[in-house]
């Protein structure tokens, strides 16, 4: 059946408005499902594609992003700073690090998030570094199969500015509810802003089933991805909080975003963003708060990590 308009542009040279034309497409199959479509001008013609970006009728809208980099480069640190240590240190023991990685030791030396270096040597950095950090070969495949496969694509989707902004929004959020969380133990990888990822591109169907009826269509895919990366929570050096705390603002930035990018512009949508903008800012500045009223005394042996190996891993007999 042909795409049915309500309501006829007023000029024939003129692109119709999306907040004033609403254009339907009823599936022969199924008579209840209605799609949403937008019209966009291109070459003086007009292309209709829905609100996932996929053209029904004319020709294709140009991608936001034709590659993208930020995936590629920040993938590529990350495959530097793990093979580095382990070609200038050797692999830990596998009951020591079953990841296939290097030492604790040295993930400290290259910026794990480690609580007390934060707090006492105000160390802030650790907040963004652990990003670009992996516990072992193992540990980086796993985000890399997730990274360069979905994440990528959202990237193309998004725009660089967009996708970079959930992306270190959601690791420095994972951290630092990581670092709050589990004060007394170490903590990498970039998993936490994978996470971020994903539970923004949920936050992006949910406001776009609510503004138009449609648009979580890889909803399946972002859930079997969030399982996968939450098996990898529960290994050495992995933490969940940094996962947990990543999806959540990874969710809600993503939210924010695309409920002040709707086709329809609803009051609700509107009205969510902001009050979702609101509690990121305080949980942020109360996390960010609470540091400093931890206490680092039981965890003063994270200054060592020497001594933290030896405490840790005392009964493999290993160093």
């Amino acid at each position: 059946m042909l795409p049915t308009s309500h309501a006829p542009p007023n000029n024939p040279s003129t692109p119709p408005s999306p907040s004033k034309i609403r254009t339907y497409v009823h599936t022969p199959t199924e008579a209840k499902v209605v799609l949403p479509f937008e019209l966009s001008p291109s070459n003086s013609n007009y292309s209709l594609f829905n609100t996932n970006g996929e053209i029904l009728l004319g020709d294709a809208p140009p991608s936001r992003t034709r590659r993208p980099w930020f995936t590629y480069v920040v993938s590529a640190i990350q495959v530097v700073t793990l093979f580095i240590p382990l070609c200038t240190c050797q692999i830990a023991p596998i009951m020591i690090n079953p990841m296939l990685g290097p030492y604790p030791t040295i993930l400290d030396d290259w910026g794990a998030k480690n609580t007390w270096k934060m707090v006492v040597l105000s160390q802030w950095s650790r907040l963004y570094t652990p990003i670009f950090l992996h516990s072992g070969i193992l540990h980086l495949a796993g985000n890399l199969m997730i990274q360069l496969d979905a994440c990528q694509r959202y990237e193309r989707e998004w725009g660089l500015p967009i996708y970079a902004g959930i992306y270190l929004g959601s690791g420095i959020g994972g951290c630092l509810f990581s670092a709050l969380v589990k004060p007394g133990k170490l903590g990498v990888g970039g998993s936490g802003a994978i996470m971020g990822v994903l539970g923004a591109r949920i936050g992006e169907g949910l406001v776009k089933y609510y503004d138009v009826g449609g648009g979580i269509d890889d909803l399946e895919t972002n859930i079997v991805s969030l399982a996968f990366v939450l098996l990898m929570s529960f290994v050495p050096f992995v933490d969940w909080p940094a996962h947990v705390g990543g999806a959540v603002v990874g969710f809600v930035m993503g939210s924010i975003r695309f409920a002040n990018s709707t086709l329809f512009g609803r009051y609700g949508c509107k009205a969510f963003s902001t009050v979702a903008g609101i509690f990121l800012f305080l949980a942020v500045d109360f996390m960010f708060g609470a540091l400093f009223f931890v206490d680092l005394g039981p965890y003063e042996y994270l200054a060592d990590t020497c001594q933290y190996l030896k405490d840790a891993f005392e009964n493999t007999g290993q160093r």
